[in-house]
């Protein structure tokens, strides 16, 4: 994450106007929080997409493995707890 902010940071350089100065370090505060926002996006549109997936296979194989497919929804049920208790802080 400190990567990407680094990287947002040093490709808006061009876009800082100098006549104000007095806001530089609000304005790379909030280039920095942007870059952080953008990477727990994608990262939280790949584990929901991973959830999705995973319980669509469990569906799939309930009628074969019914133990299998209970082990998969009780993961998937622990990530969103821990997701619940994570907003919460």
């Amino acid at each position: 994450m400190v990567s990407a902010a680094l990287l947002k940071c040093t490709k808006n350089i061009k876009n800082y106007k100098k006549e104000r100065a007095d806001v530089c370090f609000n304005y790379y505060t909030k280039c920095t929080e942007q870059a952080f926002w953008e990477i727990l996006s994608k990262h939280y549109k790949h584990v929901n997409l991973i959830r999705e997936i995973a319980l669509d296979f469990a569906d799939r194989i309930e009628a074969y493995s019914p133990a299998l497919a209970k082990q998969i929804r009780d993961q998937q049920i622990k990530v969103e707890h821990t997701k619940e208790k994570a907003k919460r802080g």
